[in-house]
């Protein structure tokens, strides 16, 4: 097309097709909620295998060995157990919110350029 409004005699910006700044490719959005859904499922893990593990390690066995040893192992062992806890919630748990603000300036364009105006209005740059 023209660019011109023949009805008004206005003439309107036309942009070229796959150009629109205002939408985004479904590409673009489906890797961004797959780099989200990968963060999580990375730091989270952990907290899953402790959850695991205090799990098996409050089952009682009955003749065998293995349940009872490494219930014993676990709970008696101050050490694993306060760093695993330490690590599963404070370490893991926190860089993963962490990361996700971080997640969003790297992906998205109005985050990235909202934070830059703040960041110059803070520093007295206009």
């Amino acid at each position: 097309s023209s660019g011109i409004n023949a009805e008004y005699g206005e003439r309107r910006q036309v942009k070229p097709r796959g150009q629109n700044a205002t939408r985004t490719s479904p590409r673009a959005a489906t890797m961004t909620i797959l780099i989200f859904t990968i963060a999580y499922i990375v730091f989270n893990i952990p907290v899953f295998i402790n959850y695991l593990l205090m799990t098996i390690a409050g089952w009682k066995g009955k003749d065998g060995c293995v349940d009872d040893c490494y219930s014993v192992t676990y709970h008696n062992h101050k050490t694993l157990l306060w760093y695993s806890w330490n690590f599963t919630y404070v370490m893991c748990v926190a860089l993963n919110s962490t990361i996700n603000p971080l997640i969003y300036y790297w992906r998205m364009n109005k985050v990235r350029d909202y934070v830059n105006g703040k960041m110059r209005v803070a520093r007295g740059v206009s």
